[in-house]
C-alpha cells in the first residue's frame, strides 16, 4: 500500500510540475504577444500622424498601462538651460496620489549627472535596495516626496547635443525588478519615439521651407 501511495504521489507531482511549466510558458507567450502588440500600436501611431504631441501622449499612456506602471512620464532635458520639462504623463487609475508631475524641474548637480548618463544612451534602473549610483543623492527625495519605489528612466536618442527626451516609468505601490526583456522593450519603444520626433522635425522643416517660398 505504501508503494502504491508513493506511486500516486509521484504521478501527482509530475502532473503538477507539468501544469506549472505549461502555465509559465503561457504567461511568457502572453507577455511576448503583449509586447509585440504594444510596439505595433506605437509604430502605427508614429506612421499615421504628424501631430507629435498626440503621438507622444498615446505612447506614454499605452506604455504605462501595458507595463502596469503607476506613473509614466515623457520629458525633455535641456542641458543648456539646466531644466527637465515634463510634458506628457500617464497616471494609473488605481493610484490614490494623482497629483501631476508635469512642469519644469531644475537640473541640480545630481540630476544633471542623470541627464548626462541618459544622453550617453544608458537606461537608468533603480529600486529599493538597488539604487543606481547616479541617483544616490536624490533617491531619498524621490521616495519621500513622490513615493517612488522603483524607477526605469529610458533615453530617447537622436536629438540635439543639449536637448533630448526621456521616458520614465515609476512604481509607487510596490518595488519592481526590471528584467532584461523589460529594458529591451523600453529601448525599442524609445527608438519608435525617436522616429516620431525625427518625422516631426522633417515636417516642420518642410513647412518652414514652403512658407519661405
Amino acid at each position: 500500500a505504501d508503494a502504491g501511495d508513493e506511486e500516486v504521489l509521484a504521478l501527482l507531482a509530475d502532473q503538477l510540475a507539468a501544469a506549472i511549466r505549461s502555465a509559465e510558458l503561457s504567461r511568457r507567450e502572453a507577455e511576448r504577444a503583449g509586447r509585440e502588440e504594444l510596439l505595433t500600436h506605437i509604430g502605427q501611431a508614429v506612421n499615421s500622424s504628424l501631430d507629435l504631441g498626440e503621438v507622444l501622449q498615446q505612447a506614454v499612456v499605452k506604455v504605462g498601462a501595458a507595463l502596469k506602471a503607476d506613473r509614466c512620464t515623457l520629458g525633455q532635458i535641456d542641458l543648456a538651460a539646466r531644466v527637465l520639462i515634463t510634458r506628457h504623463e500617464y497616471v494609473s487609475p488605481v493610484l490614490y496620489e494623482r497629483r501631476s508631475l508635469k512642469g519644469q524641474m531644475a537640473l541640480e548637480a545630481s540630476l544633471a549627472g542623470l541627464a548626462e548618463h541618459l544622453q550617453a544612451g544608458e537606461v537608468i534602473i533603480s529600486a529599493e535596495g538597488s539604487v543606481h549610483p547616479v541617483l544616490h543623492d536624490v533617491w531619498g527625495e524621490f521616495s519621500g516626496r513622490y513615493g517612488i519605489r522603483s524607477l526605469a528612466w529610458v533615453p530617447i536618442l537622436g536629438q540635439s547635443p543639449d536637448r533630448s527626451y526621456s521616458l520614465a516609468l515609476m512604481h509607487l505601490t510596490h518595488p519592481r525588478r526590471w528584467s532584461d526583456a523589460d529594458v529591451a522593450l523600453l529601448r525599442a519603444i524609445a527608438d519608435q519615439l525617436a522616429l516620431a520626433l525625427h518625422n516631426a522635425r522633417l515636417f516642420d522643416a518642410v513647412q518652414q521651407s514652403a512658407r519661405e517660398l
